[in-house]
């Protein structure tokens, strides 16, 4: 599985009045990555165990980690593709990279960047180009 990932923050519910009543850097944010809940590794759960989790009465306990977001500053793609390939739900938020190919724009970018930013399997990519929101969007951005 993956591990999912907060996608909104409503206003009203646990989640806001729990941010209400800790600091900063202990609210839930969106972006976050869900890692554990009720001391279950999401990633392995389906997405209906999770569900079926979060929802049960009583208290919920989850554990969060922030995203260590970086900016690629230019892909160059006119010789050729962007050499990775992309998953997404319909309704997410962001696009995962699956496989990062040995050519391409992404494996020319890689050769000269730093390891902490280089571009991964099983990196998300927020945005393309400006283009934020939909993970369909932003894969065709």
């Amino acid at each position: 599985g993956s591990t999912p990932r907060v996608c909104e923050v409503a206003s009203k519910g646990p989640i806001p009045d729990y941010n209400r009543k800790v600091s900063l850097e202990k609210r839930i944010w969106w972006g976050d990555f869900v890692v554990r809940v009720n001391g279950f590794f999401t990633a392995l759960r389906t997405q209906d165990e999770l569900e079926t989790l979060m929802r049960e009465g009583g208290n919920l306990e989850m554990v969060l980690r922030r995203p260590f977001e970086y900016r690629v500053p230019y892909l160059d793609k006119r010789g050729g593709p962007l050499g990775m390939n992309l998953s997404w739900r319909p309704r997410g938020t962001c696009v995962v990279v699956k496989e990062v190919c040995t050519t391409g724009a992404v494996s020319a970018y890689n050769e000269g960047a730093l390891p902490g930013v280089q571009i991964k399997v099983g990196d998300y990519v927020l945005s393309v180009n400006g283009v934020t929101g939909g993970a369909k969007e932003i894969a065709m951005a």
